[in-house]
């Protein structure tokens, strides 16, 4: 399994974890959006997902275009295109 699929299979977990089965319309129904929200939220951040802020001068992808037949690594990110990693919370 892939950390994607482990992480969209949390998700799943976490928001289930906030709803309730009608067994008479025989459908899940979400008790409380917030609670959902904190839920998956929790789960993300146990998981350790980050937010990665794009970089302003290459605008995410690594490279910065000086000319048309000219491109180089983006001084200012390194190459990674982003500036700076921050916690979920």
């Amino acid at each position: 399994m892939t950390k994607q699929e482990e992480i969209r299979e949390g998700i799943e977990g976490a928001i289930e974890s906030v709803m309730d089965f009608d067994p008479l319309t025989l459908e899940w129904e979400v008790i409380d959006s917030k609670k959902a929200t904190e839920a998956v939220r929790q789960y993300l951040h146990s998981k350790g997902v980050v937010i990665k802020v794009e970089c302003p001068k290459c605008h995410g992808i690594g490279i910065f275009y000086r000319g048309e037949p000219i491109e180089e690594r983006c001084g200012r990110c390194k190459g990674t295109g982003y500036v700076e990693v921050v916690p979920l919370v």
